[in-house]
This record gives structure tokens, sequence and C-alpha cells, in this order.
């Protein structure tokens, strides 16, 4: 049960503080503090120190262990505790919840303000039932942050159990596009289709995507998911997909990386290099090949690459390469090249 202290009250007093705690027990060693204690430090709030809701963190700061900090704010305490904020300075720190109100404040009916503290204060030390705070903010909070918050914190510390087994495929059909990564990344298999959407489409979580799927990327896809990426302006799904493809040196994996060398400038250059970690033997002719090409950087990526594993047949275009162009980067690179592959071969002379 907790209890509601009442200080300072009268016209001789200036603010009027009702303090609400509990003797035994602080609660949850959790720490709210105005946004004015954030400005006096300066710097705004970081991650470690947000809910998720964009309008609650822009007024608290919330400190405390993560599965306390996301459990215990939900949709309802944050609009109470702002309610709150807007007639006086509330705080929680050391197990007790203040609320400061200056005399000047706008009239309040007390018996509504206590209840409400009241209410606040048994939410706030209550110890029970996180778990079932957790997964009621991961499926039905109206902020996407704060649903991916407590999300994360059941994989961290609750993915074991069949409540957070069972929110994991409702987690997948979220409005939000990172609630359904987090669910599709844990799903394994089953989650593979979620991935595939969200790999596909237009969100910042497509390249996270990419990444989870590794080889379950659908290779026909791949071209088309790179050229979007591209089109739009950006480079991390693309590679994110050449790197997926690059770790994986199956032959439909090597023919998709060399039908690459010939999109975009960009795309060919990350194509590049995926073949030299390859260690492609089939890609030695068109790497070749892509030494006159007109970007200096692909010549560059294609230089470094041959050098790698290529076989002294690559040795002679190299050479002319190098004498045709003459960007210092690049004759380096080919100059290095032709000394990888001709030590690979005398080391491997009788």
């Amino acid at each position: 049960m907790v209890r509601v202290q009442q200080t300072g009250f009268g016209r001789a007093h200036r603010t009027t503080i009702f303090s609400v705690f509990r003797g035994d027990q602080p609660a949850y060693f959790v720490t709210l503090r105005p946004a004015s204690a954030k400005l006096l430090e300066g710097g705004n709030t970081s991650r470690e120190r947000a809910v998720g809701d964009a309008a609650f963190d822009e007024i608290f700061e919330v400190s405390g262990p993560a599965e306390r900090r996301a459990a215990l704010f939900d949709a309802t305490t944050r609009k109470r505790l702002t309610r709150l904020n807007q007639i006086g300075r509330v705080s929680l720190d050391r197990g007790v919840l203040r609320l400061a109100m200056s005399h000047e404040a706008p009239p309040t009916n007390l018996d509504d303000l206590l209840r409400a503290l009241r209410e606040i204060g048994e939410h706030l030390m209550d110890r029970r039932e996180l778990l079932r705070r957790l997964i009621g903010n991961a499926r039905f909070d109206p902020e996407p942050q704060v649903r991916s918050n407590n999300l994360r914190v059941l994989l961290r510390e609750h993915a074991w159990r069949d409540q957070t087994k069972e929110l994991l495929p409702l987690a997948c059909s979220d409005p939000d596009p990172e609630v359904r990564l987090l669910g599709g990344k844990e799903l394994g298999e089953q989650g593979f289709p979620t991935l595939r959407e969200l790999a596909e489409g237009d969100t910042p979580w497509a390249a996270a995507a990419v990444l989870a799927l590794k080889e379950n990327l659908p290779l026909s896809r791949a071209p088309a998911i790179i050229e979007r990426d591209l089109a739009r302006g950006g480079i991390e799904v693309a590679t994110a997909c050449i790197t997926v493809l690059g770790g994986h040196g199956g032959p439909e994996e090597v023919d998709v990386l060399l039908r690459l060398l010939t999109a975009s400038p960009d795309v060919a250059v990350l194509a590049a290099h995926a073949l030299g970690e390859l260690g492609a033997p089939a890609a030695e002719r068109r790497l070749i090949a892509a030494l006159n090409a007109e970007s200096a950087a692909l010549r560059v990526a294609a230089a470094a690459a041959l050098g790698k594993w290529a076989s002294k047949g690559a040795v002679p275009p190299l050479r002319e390469a190098s004498e045709r162009y003459g960007e210092r980067e690049f004759r380096q690179t080919a100059q290095r090249a032709i000394a990888a592959i001709q030590a690979k071969d005398d080391a491997g002379r009788p």
C-alpha cells in the first residue's frame, strides 16, 4: 500500500509537494526526471533513457533496468504522468514519486489529484506481473517504438517463455516494420515470408531483413532489390544483398554476382569485391574484362579481386591495364595483384 504525504501547504509556502511512497522498498529502482534536468546537463535523451513515445520522451527521462522501464511506462501511465506534469513538476527518485505544485498552478480538484497520484504510485511500485505488462505493451501500445522496445526486452530476458513464443507470429503482422523484423528473425523458417516482404519493401529495415535471411534470400529477386535501392538513392540494401551473395559461394550466387558486374558502377564495385572474397575461378574472365571499365572504382575493385586468387593468365592483362590507365590507386592495386599472383605461382612450383 502506498502513502501520499503533503508538505508545504498554506499561504506561507510558495510550493506544495505531494510525495507518494511505500515505506519498505523502492519503486523498481526506476528514476523519472523532468525535461528541465536533461536540458541543464545538455544533450538529448539517449535511447537507453527513452521509453519510445516521442512526446513523453520530450518531457521525461527515465533511467533504470530496461525490463522495468519498458514494463512500467505503458500508454495509460504515460498519459497520467504527462497530465500531472501540466500542473506541477513530476519526478520519481529513490522510490518516491513527487509532484511539486506552485501556488500559481491551475486549480485542481484535490481528491482527483490524490487519487491519480495514488494509482500511479501503486502501478509503479507493484512488483508483480512484469512479464504480463511487457506482453501487453508489445502487443497493444499505440506507439510503434514502445512496442518494439518491449519486444526486444522480451526476446532478451524471456525468449524461452511460452508467452513470448506465442507473441512472435502476432508481431509478424504488426503495422510497424521494426516489430515485424524482430518477430520474423526469431521465428526461423516460419518468419521467412515476413523477412522477404521487408527485404523487398521501402522501409529502413530492408537491409536488416536481407542480412537476417542470409542464404534464404531469393536469388532471383536479388538484382531487382539492389537496383530498386539504388534508384531510391540508397546503397545500404544493395550492400546487404551483395554481402549475403558473397557469403555463399555456390554457382548460383556467383552467376548473380557476375551479372551485377554490368549493373551501375556502385553495384558493380560491390559485386567485384564479393567475387574477390569468394575466390570463384569462373569469374576470372569477367573481372579481367572489368580492368578496362569506364569506372575507375570498378577497375580498382576488379584488380584487387584478381590479386586474391586469379591464375597467372591474369598477369598480362593486369600489366597492360596498369600501363594504360594513369590513376595512382589503380596502378598500385594492379601491381600488388601481379605480385600476389606471381608469389602464389612461385610457391606452387617444385
